[in-house]
């Protein structure tokens, strides 16, 4: 997949909207942060827990801007966009040049053997339903943190090349990390809440990442298999909590990988029937209650 899409580009209507979108990507995030100790410290634990969830939900939406910086297609100034997926990967601690390697490998081999991110959706074919329902939730328990060693699996190649670079990184990102810690404790008032920025993102912020991805490309008993890309109509619900920059729109992104984001729901109609390999869906929700509807039937 991948036709270049060369009648769209960036320009200052998808510069403008981006920027919007990513000023409140940062401000539900920092917003979420310092929210979960204030509630937390007036013990109103319930909306200090709706916080936590709303941070996980903010970092997850960080690996967005990032992903549309590896297409090249958020901002018209490259070199700003250059700097913002590496300043959107100190808050990940993620290099932006290992994300953009491995993700543009995702895109040349989404459904093989190798590809980066097929953990999320690879050899669950003839899955019983035990099996699917526990890998859909144990990214929520914090036991997928070994996907972050997946993501950084190249790492070792760029500190060869670039050590100047990678300290530079680590430092900055060590500086983000220690300013994460005094919000998160409101610089030292509440201990307890230290590590919320961090354990949201080891769970809700891993849950809903494998929760989409897994409803992108799992294939269904009796039909395609290998390569699946899968197109999830938008919902207000889903759009907040699952994705961002017009994800949800798949199919159109993986035949049109350099078209910015803001055209892909135009794209939509049109692209319908050119691919094999690509399938459509209500919502992210249905098809993943579908696929464990059939897997229970099969057990």
């Amino acid at each position: 997949m991948g036709s270049e899409g060369t009648r769209f580009g960036n320009n200052r209507t998808t510069d403008q909207w981006a920027a919007r979108k990513i000023f409140f990507i940062f401000f539900l995030l920092f917003a979420s942060l310092v929210a979960v100790p204030v509630y937390f410290h007036y013990q109103i634990y319930v909306v200090s827990a709706v916080a936590f969830v709303t941070l996980g939900v903010a970092i997850n939406k960080v690996v967005f801007i990032m992903h549309e910086c590896a297409h090249g297609t958020l901002f018209t100034n490259k070199d700003l966009e250059r700097k913002v997926g590496w300043v959107c990967g100190l808050f990940l601690v993620t290099d932006f040049t290992t994300f953009k390697s491995n993700h543009l490998a995702h895109h040349s081999y989404f459904g093989l053997a190798n590809d980066p991110q097929g953990s999320d959706y690879n050899g669950f074919e003839g899955a019983r339903f035990s099996k699917l329902l526990w890998h859909l939730v144990r990214p929520a328990l914090g036991l997928n943190l070994f996907k972050l060693k997946d993501l950084n699996k190249n790492a070792k190649t760029d500190k060869k090349a670039n050590t100047s670079d990678v300290r530079t990184f680590l430092l900055c990102a060590g500086v983000v990390h220690l300013g994460i810690l005094f919000l998160a404790t409101l610089g030292g008032k509440v201990w307890l809440t230290f590590p919320c920025y961090h354990l949201a993102a080891g769970t809700v912020g891993l849950f809903l990442s494998q929760t989409r991805g897994f409803a992108e490309h799992i294939s269904f008993p009796g039909g395609t298999t290998g390569q699946i890309v899968r197109t999830h109509y938008p919902n207000i619900l889903e759009g907040f909590f699952l994705y961002d920059f017009n994800f949800n729109y798949h199919v159109e992104h993986h035949l049109n990988p350099n078209v910015p984001a803001y055209y892909l729901p135009g794209l939509s109609e049109s692209m319908k029937g050119q691919d094999s390999r690509a399938q459509y869906s209500k919502s992210i929700v249905f098809t993943i209650l579908k696929r464990l509807k059939q897997s229970l039937a099969k057990a």
